[in-house]
Formats: C-alpha cells, sequence, structure tokens
C-alpha cells in the first residue's frame, strides 16, 4: 500500500488528490510520505489535460446527453475569485452518470467530490475554455446548438435530470404508469411542442416552474420509442422502469398481477 500511495503521489504531485483517488484519508497519506521522505519535495503538480473543447460542437449522441443533464441538474455560476464553475450535483445513488461524464472527458474519478452530509456527489470544474461553452446552457438558446437529429437524446438527458416515471396500482387491480417534467415553463412548452407526446401542462407554486405530464398507454410507449431509440447512454434505474412499462403493457389486463395501492417513483 506504501508503494501504491508514494506512486500516485508522484503522479498528481498532491496530497489531496492522491488521498481522493485512493479513497483514505489525507492523514493517512502524508503520514507514509512524511515516512519515506517524499513529502517536503518541491514538485510540480501534474497537469491534467483534457479536451476542453468537448461542448463547442454538440455532435454526438453523448454530447446531446449530457448537455441536457446539465441543463436540468447543472448550475454555471460565477465564485468570488471571479471564476465562472460549473457544477453538477446529485445524488450519489446516479453517481454513474457522472463517472460516465468524466470517462467522456478523459478525466480521472477524483473529480467526482463525495459530499456525506448531503448524500450527493459532485463534478465542479473551473476550466475557462470548457465552461465557456456551457455557459448557455440553462437558457433557450442552448436549443439553437442541438441538432433536430439529436433533440432526443438531449431531451433524455433532461429527463434523467428533472423526468419521472411513476407506477402505481390501482386499489387491487391493474397497475399503471405516468412520466412527466418540472422546470421552467418556458422549456416544459418547448418539450410539450416538440416531443411528439400529449402532454399536460400544469403550473405549479413556484413562479415560472411547471409540470408537464403524460398518462396514456399508447403516449407512454411513444416516449419510450422517442428518447431511447438508438441510444448508449441514459440512467439506468429510470431506463429500467420504462422497459417494466413496457413489459406491464404488453401484458393483457386480465393476467396482470393485483396487489394492495402501492406507489413506485423514480
Amino acid at each position: 500500500m506504501n508503494e501504491l500511495i508514494i506512486s500516485t503521489f508522484n503522479n498528481l504531485g498532491s496530497v489531496t488528490a492522491t488521498a481522493k483517488q485512493l479513497n483514505i484519508s489525507y492523514r493517512q497519506v502524508n503520514k507514509i510520505l512524511v515516512e519515506n521522505k517524499v513529502q517536503g519535495i518541491v514538485r510540480k503538480r501534474k497537469k491534467i489535460e483534457f479536451n476542453v473543447d468537448y461542448f463547442q460542437n454538440i455532435d454526438s449522441e453523448v454530447k446531446a446527453y449530457f448537455v441536457g443533464f446539465i441543463h436540468a441538474d447543472g448550475s454555471v455560476f460565477t465564485t468570488k475569485q471571479g471564476k465562472t464553475t460549473l457544477s453538477i450535483a446529485i445524488h450519489k445513488k446516479d453517481k454513474e452518470i457522472l463517472e460516465k461524464l468524466v470517462i467522456a472527458l478523459d478525466l480521472p474519478n477524483f473529480y467526482i467530490e463525495q459530499v456525506p452530509v448531503k448524500e450527493q456527489v459532485v463534478f465542479r470544474t473551473s476550466v475557462k475554455r470548457f465552461v465557456q461553452n456551457l455557459v448557455d446552457v440553462k437558457s433557450l438558446t442552448i436549443l439553437d446548438r442541438i441538432p433536430k437529429h439529436l433533440l432526443p437524446h438531449f431531451i433524455r438527458g433532461v429527463f434523467d435530470g428533472d423526468g419521472t416515471i411513476y407506477s402505481k396500482y390501482a386499489k387491487g387491480k391493474y397497475r399503471y404508469y405516468y412520466a412527466g417534467f418540472i422546470g421552467y415553463t418556458s422549456f416544459m412548452k418547448f418539450i410539450k411542442e416538440n416531443v411528439p407526446i400529449k402532454f399536460s401542462l400544469r403550473n405549479i407554486a413556484s413562479k415560472g416552474i411547471s409540470r408537464i405530464e403524460t398518462y396514456s398507454k399508447e403516449d407512454l410507449l411513444n416516449f419510450y420509442d422517442f428518447m431511447y431509440t438508438n441510444s448508449t447512454i441514459y440512467l439506468n434505474r429510470k431506463h429500467a422502469k420504462f422497459m417494466d412499462m413496457k413489459f406491464i403493457y404488453s401484458t393483457p389486463t386480465t393476467t396482470r398481477e393485483t396487489t394492495y395501492m402501492v406507489e413506485d417513483i423514480v
């Protein structure tokens, strides 16, 4: 273990980064480095290079998906130090999406930070050229950069961030599903007008925020086809829920399992 710690430190040039990479404490790393007379040597931190222009052109399924996901669950803000920063904070159960993002960017996993108190994981960067390509990600102007044939992948990214699929048993009768999004009213209207599904639009208490939903079996099946046809990246738990829906709706009503009222929200 000592050799691994020293080797990792030599590659990264940082005690903090080494601790994160190996999932051990800062104190443990520092102790090993001091005992082996490694700590204290002036070292230049290894520069981590990645494609800072990755989102300059949104020309692939993966890019469109991540732009949609960032639109839903990301934020671009300016720090007190004047740095424009991208931050994506999600529940730790969905860490797989951030792992796929750092793989796409060819970044090491320690870019994903744990936030134990909030049970969250966070991806954050202030690399100027990278973030500048996403400054419009929260506005409707981002849609001008999404080619029409990639729109389903963008919408799937939004859904994995801000969408939900529900299932219920209707008082001991057959199981049914409904799905929808919640977000800025202007963007909900865009989805309603550009996705070939009949969504109902509902305003909620927060000003400028609305919800769109669909309950129709036909629309839900079409929604699955719209989002997942030719897809290779998605949030597994929501995709699995849609697969359950497809199975249930392909089973005759008379043979569906009955049970007490339960609710399953994803």
